[in-house]
């Protein structure tokens, strides 16, 4: 026999038999408890009664010994007599010559408990971790959703504006060409956004290092030395001689470790009798690049996950957020490598990629930092507020006007499309790239109503909502936005919004939005033109007049209004003619009605 390893690789029990030959002379005490036999007696025999079959170290000690090592340490497990797994420290110190193997000391420590305490410790740390990843991916997800239903928002309306140019009885080409171009433009941004946001995935990637992929495998190895045992697996290597090769040293660090822990769950899962994971290295035909092979012995792939295997949000695990491998082959594929899967003939999955031989010099990669935009300025609140205040023409004047819609989005292919959705239908629409420019600009007070949108740079859609109120600013608000939940949606409508759009939305949805707003503010208007009149013609009463009114629309007699006030029922007549006329009705019903007109405003 000249190599131990492969010798017993080729037959699992081997170990496990020269185990059986070694038997246990002597105990002390501290060994019976910590064994929890009987006695000292019940201890000696047979040392595989106390090994468990999956344990390697038995195996590890025997390498020691054909390597002709002066002694052995490590850790093992041992079954006690109640059946209890236990953790120990292994020291075994060899003799010189061949007649001192007939009595071997050997050292135990009991570790059980740190080792529980460490697991539980990972395990907290590992469910702590996984709970931050799935954090970051929900905040990833809302931004990526808000980014890119701006464009897909935008695409819509532009589409559906398009539609109606064309279908009027005058087909108005022109503007449905824009419409058209416009469409074009969103799609090509919404492409240049997911393209961003992969490249955002993998930025830190820098694949510029030259690495021995041995030498990472190796450190991968001593980084999972805990889970390969504790699932009872072995890590075998098969290295041919390789060149180094470029790429991320941490990126490819994280694809192996990946790699090797999948293996893990799959032999789990599978209950596979040998738990073995090879990693093998070799050079592609050519020799431009490197192919690392990782391959498990659990059930392998199925037919129905392998076209998805790669896809992000993809899993078969239950705990699993399917987000591993899509990174794993975006970050081989960012350094000029594939990743890809099949089966092996013998059993179990093979997860191979390949990566770029590093050349002689590694050319530094200067990156470029692009400059940003100065942001707007804002010029204050007082003339949005300055509106608030009534207006000094009739207010039945205003609501006659054609209405104005105010469009407040950061996404100017958003704005462009609600403003020629709206020119559609004949309603005025002005855009606005932030609440601030809104603001600052000259705004008439016009019947309308306000788009907004929930995501804006500075003060935000909700945010303004509540800035609007404070300023007494009754300017009906339909919302939209490319993210959404439930309280954010929920706010919104308690604080007085007519809709709230989730983009991208049907056009007819916006127009509906847009006319029940403007209906809400024409009633708005119409309520406050009565109120105003009222308060005119109330304004002629003299006191007394006052006080026979209130008295009045309360359904008093004459006459008891006479005692209340001290006049005579006479006095009470004349001033009672007077109100009539003066506040223009024909009877105590038509009085009552706008009585309530005026103490509902106050």
């Amino acid at each position: 026999m000249t190599d131990l390893a492969a010798h017993a690789q080729a037959d699992p029990g081997w170990a496990r038999g020269m185990g059986a030959l070694i038997r246990t002379t002597n105990v002390n005490d501290a060994t019976v408890e910590l064994l929890g036999a009987a006695g000292r007696p019940a201890v000696l025999g047979p040392l595989d009664r106390y090994l468990p079959a999956e344990d390697p170290a038995m195996l590890q000690v025997l390498l020691a010994l054909w390597e002709k090592r002066d002694r052995f340490e490590g850790r093992a497990q041992l079954i006690a007599a109640d059946g209890r797994t236990l953790t120990v420290l292994l020291g075994i110190s060899f003799p010189d010559d061949c007649v001192g193997f007939d009595q071997v000391v050997v050292g135990v420590v009991d570790i059980t408990q740190r080792e529980r305490t460490q697991e539980a410790l990972l395990a907290a740390q590992a469910e702590l971790a996984r709970a931050a990843r799935a954090a970051t991916l929900g905040a990833l997800s809302a931004s990526i959703a808000h980014e890119l239903n701006q464009p897909l928002g935008a695409i819509v309306l532009n589409a559906q504006a398009c539609l109606r140019w064309l279908r009027r009885d005058q087909p108005d080409i022109e503007t449905a060409a824009k419409a058209a171009d416009r469409i074009v433009r969103d799609g090509r941004r919404a492409a240049d956004i997911v393209q961003r946001t992969r490249g955002m995935l993998v930025k830190d990637t820098h694949c510029d290092e030259t690495i021995d992929l041995a030498q990472l495998v190796d450190e991968v190895a001593l980084l999972l030395e805990r889970e390969l045992s504790g699932a009872g697996a072995v890590l075998v290597t098969d290295f041919a001689p390789v060149p180094p090769v470029r790429g991320s040293r941490v990126g490819l660090q994280q694809v192996l470790v990946n790699l090797v822990t999948n293996g893990l769950h799959a032999m789990a899962e599978a209950d596979s009798p040998r738990r073995e994971l090879t990693v093998a290295i070799g050079s592609l035909e050519g020799g431009a690049q490197v192919r690392v092979a990782v391959r498990d012995r659990g059930r392998g792939i199925d037919e129905a996950s392998h076209a998805r295997l790669f896809d992000p949000f993809f899993t078969t695990r239950s705990d699993g957020m399917g987000m591993g491998l899509a990174i794993c082959r975006s970050t081989i594929e960012s350094c000029g490598g594939t990743l890809t899967a099949h089966n092996h003939a013998d059993g179990g999955a093979v997860f191979e990629f390949t990566i770029p031989v590093a050349p002689p010099a590694v050319h530094q990669i200067i990156g470029r930092t692009a400059s940003r935009p100065a942001g707007r300025g804002t010029r204050g609140l007082t003339a949005m507020a300055q509106k608030a205040a009534p207006s000094p023409e009739p207010a039945a004047a205003l609501a006659k006007d054609d209405p104005l819609v105010l469009i407040v989005d950061d996404d100017a292919g958003m704005r462009e499309a609600v403003v020629d959705l709206l020119q559609s239908v004949g309603i005025e629409g002005r855009a606005f790239g932030s609440t601030a420019e809104l603001l600052a600009a000259a705004v008439p007070d016009r019947l309308g109503c306000l788009i907004l949108d929930v995501r804006l740079p500075g003060l935000g859609g909700l945010e303004f909502q509540t800035r609007l109120d404070s300023l007494g600013i009754a300017l009906p608000i339909v919302f939209m936005t490319g993210f959404a939940d439930v309280p954010m949606s929920v706010r919104a409508m308690k604080a007085g919004a007519t809709d709230f759009l989730i983009k991208p939305f049907r056009d007819q949805d916006m127009l509906d939005a847009v006319d029940a707003a403007i209906a809400r503010d024409r009633l708005r208007r119409s309520q406050r033109a009565a109120t105003m009149t009222v308060e005119s013609l109330a304004a002629t009463l003299t006191p007394r007049e006052r006080e026979v009114m209130a008295e009045v629309v309360k359904g008093r007699l004459n006459k008891q209004i006479a005692g209340d006030l001290g006049i005579s029922e006479v006095t009470v007549k004349l001033h009672r003619g007077k109100v009539m006329r003066k506040m223009q009705v024909r009877s105590v019903a038509d009085l009552v009605r706008k009585v309530e007109v005026l103490d509902h405003e106050e």
